[in-house]
């Protein structure tokens, strides 16, 4: 590769376009893990030294290889390296064993200190960022690190221990380091095969939509209900998306399950729309991978194309970070939505961006307050006062307000005080299945769900 002919593999000191640094030895990757194998054999045999692997990945490299092109995050890489070399000594080796990933065999001493310790210097290294190609680019590292025992009889697992505590280091947040622990590789191993258990759970269909209604917080009529993802996995039960959403979104299986979700929401709202005789709202929360996609307008016409159901019935839920990153996309998504007749949602509100000005630029029918608002809602006066300025914001602009996560008489009474149109939360109603939701549409129908919907 281009990067590889100007690190020089094997040398005894690491050059950067001619510059020696500090002396270190700059390997690849099979002669790594050759140095690796020679060192755990002396580990087994306790005359070895104390020696640690570091497992360092670029984080948010892909967005800077898109930003910027391969040459210039080429040279960010060799940057990048010249940084921890500095770290190092002439008993350390450096290889870098993927695109935009090094492991580090680190001798630890008095003089040198521990494997955390020089993580945390090539954190405090890499801050101060790089000037390529006239760009300054910043970059951040996870970094795991995993300790060379004897216990360990393949070198192989002593990389793969360090690759999952540097997993650990990015889910944590990223630009940080983690320490490997047994227990990351029983975790590991337990997202593996939720992993395959999900994939399996596509091709069997064992997903189900349950329904939270939402209700007039004046009246307390069904105003509408949420549609809610839920896994009914043959072993561990009823799984909520807390418990399998963001593995959805790694795997990229969100797309197919959210045209899923799309389709079987349509198919139980035109079901209630002939019990009720006209349309019910059904709020469907789009991920941002769903909302971006874009085929969604195209997904949208289908559903209710195939399902007959009365578009006006339908509320699509969206973040507000799908929504603000590239607003001129956006825009063109969202219009021929609501000129269908679908309204707009933002989900969330307030927990993403501090600017709000694309509320002017976006066509927005109402915002849902995060329960995060309005769990302190009754006891602090901040609280009250931020949801009491979103309210008065969201009627400046005409927008409707949905407040969630009501689990005391103590919040409905304030949020009531502060003129908020719409509530859902525990208080209410769980979700509950397609079945028990529809119960309430067919027997509580003139006495719990509105004649005019305040969406």
């Amino acid at each position: 590769m281009y990067i590889s002919n100007r690190i020089e593999r094997g040398a005894l000191r690491l050059e950067i376009e001619g510059r020696p640094t500090k002396p270190a030895q700059m390997l690849n990757r099979r002669q790594f893990l050759d140095r690796l194998e020679r060192e755990l054999r002396r580990a087994k045999t306790g005359l070895g030294e104390r020696h640690a692997v570091l497992t360092i990945d670029i984080d948010r490299f892909r967005v800077a290889n898109a930003s910027l092109g391969r040459h210039v995050c080429d040279d960010l890489l060799v940057a990048i390296a010249d940084r921890i070399a500095v770290q190092l000594s002439h008993r350390d080796a450096i290889a870098r064993v993927g695109g935009d990933e090094f492991a580090i065999l680190f001798e630890e001493s008095a003089e040198a200190g521990s494997a955390w310790d020089v993580a945390e210097r090539i954190q405090t290294e890499l801050i101060g960022g790089f000037t390529i190609a006239d760009n300054r680019v910043y970059a951040t590292a996870s970094i795991g690190i995993v300790r060379v025992a004897a216990a360990y009889r393949f070198v192989e697992d002593i990389m793969r221990d360090g690759e999952i505590a540097m997993y650990r280091a990015k889910a944590r947040g990223r630009a940080r380091s983690e320490t490997f622990q047994p227990s990351m590789y029983w975790n590991a191993l337990d997202l593996f095969e939720l992993e395959n258990d999900l994939r399996r759970a596509v091709e069997k269909s064992e997903f189900e939509l349950h329904y939270q209604p939402i209700v007039s917080a004046e009246t307390g009529c069904v105003t509408a209900f949420e549609s809610l993802l839920r896994w009914r996995h043959p072993i561990r039960g009823l799984l909520a998306p807390l418990d399998f959403l963001e593995l959805l979104k790694e795997t990229g299986l969100i797309t197919p399950v959210g045209k899923w979700i799309i389709r079987e929401a349509c198919v139980q709202a035109r079901r209630w729309q002939d019990i009720a005789g006209r349309p019910i709202p059904v709020t469907i929360n789009l991920a941002p991978q769903q909302f971006t996609y874009a085929g969604v307008v195209d997904t949208m016409d289908q559903a209710i194309a195939d399902t007959g159901v009365d578009p006006h019935s339908l509320v699509l839920e969206i973040t507000e970070d799908a929504l603000v990153d590239d607003l001129e996309c956006a825009r063109e998504k969202l219009t021929p939505l609501r000129e269908r007749g679908m309204r707009i949602m933002i989900d969330d509100f307030g927990t993403g961006y501090s600017s709000l000005s694309y509320l002017r630029h976006l066509s927005i029918d109402a915002i849902k307050i995060d329960a995060s608002f309005i769990d302190r809602i009754e006891r602090f006066a901040e609280d009250r006062m931020i949801v009491s300025a979103i309210i008065a914001l969201a009627h400046a602009l005409d927008l409707r307000v949905v407040a969630e996560g009501i689990e005391r008489a103590e919040q409905l009474n304030e949020l009531i005080g502060l003129e908020c149109e719409q509530v859902q939360g525990f208080l209410i109603s769980k979700p509950v299945d397609a079945a028990t939701a529809t119960s309430m549409v067919q027997d509580r129908w003139t006495a719990t769900l509105s004649t005019a919907s305040v969406f």
